[in-house]
């Protein structure tokens, strides 16, 4: 029992952890991801009180380029009609980006500030996108991604290290519950091994309830065995008490002919038996020996002993399984 509680903590426990550090791992990176299109914003809105507008646009952003959020961090302006007036990508962009996802919210969003995650029709990779309208035209950078397994390098090191531990003193604590649930029916299985031949032991009081109704319900049981064997014994002994005073001889036979009681007249008249003794084999009369090999019920038969003749009356009785 020990064994499968454990097993079931231990399942219960990976499973939850397995849960719990997939849910954990998706807010990490929907954590780290926000805090990333923050940071690109902080970075877009400084790149474009850096540029002076009326020089050369590509030029200002190539220099700008190395200082913006990362080494593949892509710069683009564009106007409030959607025309691409410089990037750092490409020299010349045809493409009107105007219904961009990332540059019509930043039009019309009141903090003017625009995201967005889907493959470039430029770069033909993953992108996350951040835009901001200083007014007149939109600065937009751009950085691969990869989804959420963009940052998993960075967060499964952290997530390994905590399953570990808790999984450890999951495990720990697993093995501690489960002694400490098994404990009581393991000494209640000691208590009833070094029972007494009364069916007498004892018993610790505990905190659980259900062993409480296990541990009352066998005191009750064991209190009905001893008053049943009280019951049987006293009545045994009657019916040995009455054998003994009988006059007549008395003997109870087993299936195989062996003596199961015997009185103390049978032992004078039959002279020096007792009982697990074979009393077939000390039969010499041919009647006696056929009415006990009989299968009726009830017989008798005559048959001398000694100076005398004695009449003997037998009764059969069959068991019923």
């Amino acid at each position: 029992m020990y064994k499968s509680i454990l097993r079931y903590f231990i399942t219960v426990t990976l499973i939850s952890m397995v849960i719990t550090l997939g849910l954990s791992f998706a807010l990490i990176s929907s954590s780290m991801l926000s805090n990333t299109e923050k940071e690109m914003g902080y970075s877009v809105r400084l790149i474009s009180h850096s540029i002076d507008y009326k020089g050369n646009l590509i030029s200002q952003i190539e220099e700008l380029a190395p200082f913006a959020y990362s080494d593949h961090t892509r710069i683009s302006i564009i106007d409030k009609n959607g025309t691409v007036l410089a990037d750092t990508y490409k020299n010349f962009i045809a493409e009107n980006h105007l219904h961009r996802e990332e540059v019509q919210e930043a039009l019309h969003h009141k903090d003017h500030y625009g995201y967005a995650i889907r493959k470039s029709d430029t770069t033909r990779e993953m992108m996350l996108y951040v835009a901001y309208f200083n007014g007149n035209q939109v600065i937009r950078l751009s950085m691969p991604y990869h989804s959420v397994f963009e940052y998993a390098s960075v967060i499964a090191p952290a997530i390994l290290v905590s399953a570990i531990i808790s999984f450890v003193i999951s495990f720990i604590m697993s093995r501690k519950l489960a002694r400490h649930v098994t404990k009581p029916l393991d000494e209640l299985v000691d208590a009833l091994n070094n029972m007494t031949d009364d069916f007498r032991f004892k018993l610790k009081e505990y905190d659980y309830e259900e062993v409480e109704t296990i541990t009352s319900t066998l005191e009750n049981l064991t209190h009905r065995l001893r008053k049943s064997m009280r019951e049987t014994a006293f009545e045994r002994d009657k019916q040995d008490e009455i054998i003994s005073q009988m006059r007549e001889g008395f003997l109870l036979l087993d299936e195989k002919g062996c003596i199961l009681t015997i009185n103390k007249a049978a032992k004078e008249i039959l002279g020096g038996l007792e009982e697990k003794q074979s009393f077939i084999e000390h039969v010499t009369h041919h009647e006696l020996l056929d009415a006990l090999k009989s299968e009726e019920k009830h017989l008798h038969v005559e048959m001398p002993i000694g100076d005398y003749y004695y009449r003997c009356y037998i009764s059969r009785y069959h068991n019923v399984a």
